[in-house]
């Protein structure tokens, strides 16, 4: 589990760092009187911001992590431990950015930004973990059915085998009585 937090801490701080280096790139100049993390404007991020960005990545992947887990969640529907883990990341999310000041709390356009950027990471990510699953679906049949084929090969060849045993057996017994056969007739002469 530890292993697993912390990759998805780095893949997380590593996709929020490439969405900001873009848009630092982009409209890092306008966004710097207007938000924190673009205090640097298009010349990159300051040191603050990828801090910041690095304690939400471990706080999203926690939240992933506590959600995901079947000891606490036992018989918890898997929708409903996604829409808790939503919730719980979008409320945390928000609280970074008032504590942070990625964008005044009262700035109409800042909260439009922030919807749409969760939206869309949201989805983003539902579609990888789809896609992620139907192919360990996929490699899973796959096993299961060499399994089962290995399984009634071994099954056939069992069969097979006790046949021959059978009829090998059957060939002994019989050259049995007949030499027994041979035996009595010579001694009965």
């Amino acid at each position: 589990m530890r292993h697993s937090f912390i990759r998805e801490t780095m893949y997380i701080f590593a996709f929020d760092m490439l969405i900001l280096i873009v848009l630092a790139y982009f409209i890092g100049e306008e966004a710097r009187e207007i938000s924190t993390m673009f205090r640097l404007g298009s010349e990159g991020l300051a040191l603050e911001t990828m801090v910041q960005y690095f304690l939400s990545a471990a706080v999203i992947a926690g939240w992933k992590n506590f959600f995901s887990s079947r000891r606490i969640f036992k018989k918890m529907m898997v929708l409903w431990r996604t829409v808790g883990m939503v919730f719980a990341v979008a409320v945390s999310m928000v609280c970074f950015v008032a504590v942070c000041g990625w964008f005044p709390i009262d700035s109409v356009e800042g909260w439009i930004g922030f919807v749409v950027s969760f939206i869309v990471c949201f989805v983003v990510s539902a579609g990888c973990m789809v896609y992620r699953t139907n192919r360990e679906s996929r490699k899973y049949e796959v096993l299961l059915q060499r399994y089962q084929s290995s399984r009634s090969g071994e099954s056939m060849e069992r069969k097979e085998s006790g046949r021959s045993e059978k009829n090998a057996e059957e060939r002994q017994s019989g050259k049995n009585r007949e030499d027994a056969e041979t035996r009595q007739s010579a001694q009965s002469r």
